[in-house]
């Protein structure tokens, strides 16, 4: 027996959702540029994909607010992708934060060749970009037609519940936040046993004090909180509705099509609650990480200089400067 959710449940306006969006996208590419001045990958990326998912949402909810008319077919075949990726964009960052801090709160010494920051990067990159665009080209395979469109939502995938769905799509994200899941107990083991040689060994500067690998566990600790319980919720979910596999050129039969569906129709889905959640929490991600990451001493220094720099290659003159010349 399916339940009504719409009956229930008092959805947030669409509204809302578009300015929370916006605001998320901003607090993302904030501190972007100077992270990866940093060549911090796992940061860095989790800032772009998080970012890019916020600004997919907020495009999206602009376009079809209170509509779902086909306004943009090529902009969907984009936008797609990108949710696709959104999949295991997030959790694959913070695994790989959760794994590079494990990596030197275990180490006996900062990395300092250039071979071996080389290959830590490269490993990294390799995690952060090359699995979101995995799961990009693979999910074509269980992808019922070319999108959908959902009133308020905009661009959607739709994707028949078979064991290769399952295999290529539904179960990446609880296995990479279980994995994510042990890096981050692990090092928080280590941080509480070997405290004092983590201080030592990163004091010089190699590598983020105590109280930021603090935050940024926080970070990736709150996110695995959210993502293996979402993703098993939904592999649940999609197994009510289970069919099996039969071939290609079953699943693709009718390709192009592109299915619409009023607001007032997939409220009642039995996903519904799940459709809301997935897309609020990329907002939560974002505004989650400028508060634990984005707004401690250092990067508020930053934001004034750059604030100020900006200002000033206007022809303005900022406080800060009309001070300095008064006290000269």
């Amino acid at each position: 027996m399916s339940i009504d959710l719409g009956k229930y449940v008092s959805w947030p306006p669409n509204e809302l959702f578009i300015v929370f969006s916006f605001v998320a996208f901003i607090l993302c590419i904030l501190p972007f540029p100077f992270y990866l001045q940093a060549w911090n990958v796992g940061t860095s990326c989790f800032c772009f994909w998080v970012g890019l998912a916020c600004l997919n949402g907020f495009i999206n909810a602009i376009i079809w607010n209170h509509n779902m008319i086909d306004w943009a077919p090529v902009w969907c075949d984009i936008s797609t992708r990108i949710i696709l990726s959104e999949n295991v964009s997030i959790p694959i960052c913070c695994l790989v934060i959760n794994r590079r801090l494990y990596c030197m709160a275990t180490t006996t010494s900062v990395i300092t060749l250039r071979y071996d920051r080389r290959r830590a990067i490269t490993s990294d990159l390799l995690l952060c970009l090359g699995v979101p665009v995995l799961q990009m080209i693979i999910a074509l395979v269980p992808m019922g037609n070319r999108f959908s469109i959902y009133e308020d939502i905009g661009c959607a995938t739709h994707i028949p519940c078979t064991w290769v769905s399952i295999l290529l799509i539904n179960s990446w994200p609880l296995v990479i936040g279980l994995a994510s899941a042990y890096y981050c107990i692990r090092c928080l083991v280590v941080l509480n046993r070997y405290r004092q040689r983590i201080r030592e060994v990163h004091s010089g500067g190699g590598g983020p004090n105590q109280s930021m690998y603090i935050r940024l566990m926080l970070m990736t600790g709150s996110e695995m909180l959210f993502t293996i319980p979402l993703s098993s919720f939904i592999i649940w979910m999609n197994t009510r509705g289970y069919r099996p596999w039969i071939s290609w050129d079953d699943v693709h039969a009718d390709f192009l099509r592109v299915d619409k569906y009023p607001a007032a129709l997939w409220h009642t889905f039995p996903l519904a609650a799940g459709f809301e959640v997935t897309r609020w929490f990329k907002i939560m991600a974002a505004f989650l990480f400028f508060g634990l990451y984005g707004m401690v001493g250092e990067f508020r220094r930053k934001y004034k200089k750059a604030f100020r720099d900006v200002v000033e290659w206007f022809g303005l003159s900022t406080p800060h400067k009309v001070r300095s010349e008064n006290a000269g």
